[in-house]
């Protein structure tokens, strides 16, 4: 499962620049979930898989109202974008306006049928490649 996050960066004049962050989870010891973002010091802990990657997405929200941390995502991002930086589960796609309003339309579709694994070959059903 991949949660998408808009870091609103811009490559080019006219490009969007949308960031995937694949959750990275793991059933500990005691039964419980962890979740947690790629390049992320911090997790969270739920009693499902389910309710760990919605902890996830609820305290990602949260930390992006906090403008540093705003900040180093956007860094982040660009070292991706300009290449100086892989991180496996980050994929950075660098779309024109056309490509993003059709990306996120398949990306629509998708969640209202429910999430679904990548098919075939990796396909992440969004015109990409699933990791």
């Amino acid at each position: 499962m991949e949660i998408p996050v808009h870091a609103g960066a811009r490559a080019a004049p006219g490009a969007i620049v949308q960031v995937m962050l694949a959750p990275q989870v793991v059933r500990e010891e005691d039964g419980s979930f962890s979740a947690r973002y790629p390049s992320q010091d911090w997790s969270v802990v739920g009693a499902t898989r389910e309710a760990a990657i919605g902890a996830l997405v609820v305290e990602s929200r949260r930390r992006m109202r906090d403008p540093a941390y705003v900040a180093a995502h956007y860094e982040v991002t660009l070292r991706h974008v300009r290449g100086e930086q892989t991180t496996p589960g980050i994929e950075i796609a660098v779309l024109s306006s056309e490509q993003y309003v059709e990306r996120i339309g398949r990306l629509g579709a998708r969640l209202r049928r429910g999430w679904q694994a990548p098919g075939p070959a990796g396909d992440d059903g969004l015109g990409g490649r699933g990791r």
